[in-house]
């Protein structure tokens, strides 16, 4: 709901409770586990895969170790997974 993205904007937090302020950002949690909640119910049901395993399969299971720092944030498998991500409707997501 609306007041309660403008609730958590209001919080004033200090140490731990610190929050990202940027409403956009606020609302795209909210929505992206909306769509993982979707996932489950629907598609990753019919797979029989979790999320995380949906998520590992972009990179066959296995971590990706970037020896290069200007490959760290962008991959092949990284605007993949992004690309799929948005494609179910979540926001706020990838390289």
């Amino acid at each position: 709901k609306n007041s309660d993205v403008t609730k958590i904007l209001e919080t004033d937090g200090n140490g731990p409770d610190i929050i990202v302020r940027h409403r956009g950002k606020v609302e795209s949690v909210i929505n992206n586990a909306k769509v993982i909640q979707r996932m489950r119910k629907e598609e990753l049901k019919e797979s029989g895969q979790t999320f995380g395993e949906f998520l590992w399969s972009f990179v066959d299971n296995k971590p990706v170790l970037n020896i290069s720092s200007s490959s760290a944030s962008k991959s092949m498998e990284s605007e993949a997974m992004s690309k799929a991500l948005r494609k179910r409707g979540f926001r706020f997501v990838g390289p």
